[in-house]
């Protein structure tokens, strides 16, 4: 048996190698091999000298940082009466050093990419090595000549695309850089983040439901509202009542979409944003007598992760208390384990099931709900919530049971 095993490994190690082999690149030196459709980078909007490793992160785009390279934002100034000062992507070096080239790392991998690369000489060439996911080399492309910026990219043909690519100016001390930057996904993601609590109650509860684009492309895409069962949620929102709202937003501009607290009886649930670009999402709690408002509370989206850890703070003469809501955002039910730790990261309690969902479910808890022995106890500590399938959590503290601010949640799981 173990040595069918071994003969199955080989040959399987044998088939990545021949899928390598045969894997082709090609070398793209014009923008025209891109369309609109694709994603672009000019690195505009972010100050000199800032470590660019994670500025993309949200595409699921990592500058790599190694040993004496770190890639920096760097500012560029035209001279007198020139253009805008540019700002690029350079692989400074802290000490001298020839041999490390600039490392870009895609999450998601990309069919082909391309850049305008520069600070180099005549003599400068550049060479762009492509990888795929299971680390494969699917070769190379280069160009020289350096003086004046050039357009140079690389494609592949692998299925799997490029996962990792290597920017180098080879025996050249000048340091690798580049601008704006444009590639195309093998399959585009989609980006998606939750709002755990939302609702609408007749003269008491409006939310004000904000969508925010955090590019320099236009968002397109929808906010879908859903009960605790995950069946569609329909809500009164200016003149129409529905469950599902489609967006375009303009680079960097905003959306809102408030409800008119005119549900009768109180309806509830949760909302899932869905774009072709990173947004951010904002619920707004409004507490309203007429047309008074009396307080207000802001709720920010929530990605959803398997472990989180947020913070519980109750005080019973005071009426304050912590609520917490989650969002089982897969497809299947989810097993979730709530452990409950005082200040001293003493282990208090565990609910093993209070926070069970089904598929696309939700619950929304007050903490002593999940842990009764805190019903009429003053408490502070902290929340730590694992589950067999990732979740989107936000924790919420209340005032006479009405929300009044968030409390931070946060993961290590990214």
């Amino acid at each position: 048996m173990i040595r069918r095993k071994s003969v199955f490994f080989a040959f399987l190690l044998y088939l990545v190698a021949c899928v390598s082999l045969h894997a082709q690149v090609s070398k793209i030196t014009s923008t025209s091999a891109f369309d609109e459709d694709s994603i672009r980078f000019d690195f505009q909007e972010y100050q000199a000298d800032v470590q660019a490793a994670d500025v993309l992160g949200k595409w699921g785009l990592n500058f790599q940082a190694l040993e004496a390279n770190i890639p920096k934002v760097r500012m560029i100034v035209a001279p007198i009466g020139g253009a805008d000062p540019d700002r690029v992507i350079q692989n400074q070096m802290e000490a001298t050093s020839s041999s490390l080239p600039l490392i870009v790392n895609f999450k998601y991998p990309v069919s082909k990419v391309g850049f305008f690369a520069s600070n180099g000489s005549d003599t400068t060439t550049i060479t762009l090595t492509a990888f795929d996911p299971l680390g494969a080399n699917l070769g190379n492309v280069s160009e020289s000549g350096l003086a004046q910026e050039k357009f140079l990219g690389v494609s592949t043909t692998s299925n799997r695309g490029i996962a990792k690519l290597l920017v180098d100016y080879g025996s050249s001390q000048d340091a690798e850089q580049i601008d704006d930057m444009i590639f195309d996904y093998v399959n585009r993601p989609k980006f998606n983040t939750y709002l755990a609590q939302v609702g609408d109650a007749k003269g008491l509860l409006q939310t004000i439901l904000v969508i925010s684009n955090l590019t320099n492309s236009t968002a397109k895409g929808e906010l879908r509202l859903f009960d605790s069962s995950g069946a569609p949620l329909s809500l009164p929102v200016g003149e129409e009542t529905k469950s599902v709202f489609p967006f375009s937003l303009a680079a960097f501009s905003s959306k809102t979409l408030p409800t008119t607290a005119t549900s009768d009886p109180l309806k509830f649930g949760y909302a899932e944003i869905e774009s072709n670009v990173p947004v951010e999402g904002t619920a707004v709690f409004r507490i309203v007598s007429g047309d008074t408002t009396l307080a207000e509370a802001g709720v920010g989206s929530s990605v959803p992760k398997p472990f989180a850890v947020g913070v519980v703070q109750k005080v019973v003469a005071q009426n304050f208390d912590t609520g917490i809501a989650a969002v089982n955002a897969s497809d299947e039910a989810v097993d979730a384990r709530v452990k409950l730790y005082d200040e001293t990261g003493r282990l208090v309690d565990v609910n093993e099931h209070e926070m069970d969902l089904p598929a696309h479910g939700h619950k929304a808890k007050f903490v002593g709900e999940l842990f009764p022995q805190l019903k009429n106890s003053d408490f502070r500590g902290t929340l730590v919530v694992t589950a067999t399938k990732p979740m989107a959590l936000t924790i919420i503290r209340t005032l006479g049971g009405l929300a009044q601010s968030t409390l931070p949640v946060g993961s290590t799981f990214q």
